[in-house]
């Protein structure tokens, strides 16, 4: 079984993907580590919300991180369901530790 791997800011290094899940402890969240990389992986050229969404969509829909796909995704705990964005945007703020700005997440939803 997988150990539990506690970071003060949540953001795992590269090495702990392969160990378990993520538990941030600032905010208690448990965060599977392909969820954590594929987040990281996608926020690498500092794209801002929602470009950043845009960029996940387009990640998950064509497999590019690791072969990872929507519903590969979804089963791990990312969801790009609009019903489910808030527990998104925690997911990532955080694996990134930084906020998202309810002004730009206002454009998303309208």
């Amino acid at each position: 079984m997988y150990g539990l791997r506690r970071l003060s800011a949540c953001q795992p290094a590269h090495s702990s993907f392969d160990f378990g899940p993520v538990v941030c402890l600032n905010c208690s969240m448990e965060i599977h580590p392909q969820v954590a990389g594929f987040i990281l992986y996608c926020t690498r050229d500092g794209k801002k919300w929602p470009d950043l969404y845009d960029e996940m969509c387009r990640v998950a829909g064509q497999g590019l991180y690791r072969g990872l796909r929507y519903r590969d995704l979804r089963k791990l705990g990312l969801s790009f369901g609009l019903n489910r964005l808030d527990y998104t945007i925690q997911l990532i703020e955080a694996v990134t530790d930084s906020r998202i700005d309810n002004v730009s997440l206002d454009t998303v939803l309208s």
